[in-house]
């Protein structure tokens, strides 16, 4: 698997969104990114679940400084998960928060890149996941547009998708780690479901406080 393809499998990940009753994992199908369907599904079948939190009734606030992060949850049951991802440049461990929700889902996840993109510019890494995300795209609701975190690369998204979601999401490329966001519903976009996203996006914000 060449870098680049592994960046597509990557991304294509993230439309795996969470099933009926925190059960299981509906897939979409990625588009021709390199991506071996029964690959990723024998890392379903590993894949390491830790306990959720107590369901919510408001808004929470995570702090998370040893993964570098800190971010506002809607109400729900926040499920933390890592799925990892064999390739043959070792495992890629994705680290997955989530809240499901009746007709989609919000969630973080983040991963560490393997040492063969360790040449890689951070807006290469961008760049090439954005092109692994439009590979899912069915229409561009706008333009990916360019932004920054504390200097740090990323971008803004909002599209419909094969799997009948539409998606808001922030990527972005910090150090060595890539940290996706995304709010997803199955529903015509509202007003409100956009208000909820944005609150989400804009709630993410770097703790590097400890290494």
């Amino acid at each position: 698997m060449k870098p680049f393809l592994l960046l597509s499998s990557l991304a294509a990940m993230l439309f795996w969104s969470w099933g009926e009753g925190g059960d299981r994992f509906v897939r979409a199908a990625p588009r021709d990114r390199g991506l071996k369907i029964e690959a990723v599904e024998a890392q379903i079948s590993r894949m390491e679940t830790s306990s959720p939190t107590i369901a919510q009734d408001a808004w929470q606030s995570l702090s998370r400084p040893q993964s570098g992060f800190n971010v506002a949850m809607p109400p729900g049951t926040v499920r933390e998960e890592v799925k990892p991802l064999e390739t043959e440049f070792g495992t890629v461990d994705n680290h997955l928060l989530i809240v499901s929700q009746p007709t989609g889902f919000y969630a973080l996840l983040y991963r560490d890149f393997p040492a063969a993109l360790e040449n890689w510019s951070p807006e290469a890494v961008l760049n090439a996941m954005i092109e692994g995300v439009e590979a899912n795209v069915s229409r561009k609701l706008q333009d990916p547009q360019t932004i920054a975190l504390d200097g740090n690369p990323g971008a803004d998204l909002y599209y419909e998708s094969f799997d009948g979601f539409t998606y808001k999401q922030r990527v972005y490329v910090v150090d060595r780690r890539l940290y996706i966001l995304a709010a997803a519903t199955t529903e015509t976009a509202s007003e409100s479901f956009v208000a909820e996203a944005d609150r989400f996006l804009n709630s993410f914000e770097l703790n590097l406080g400890t290494p």
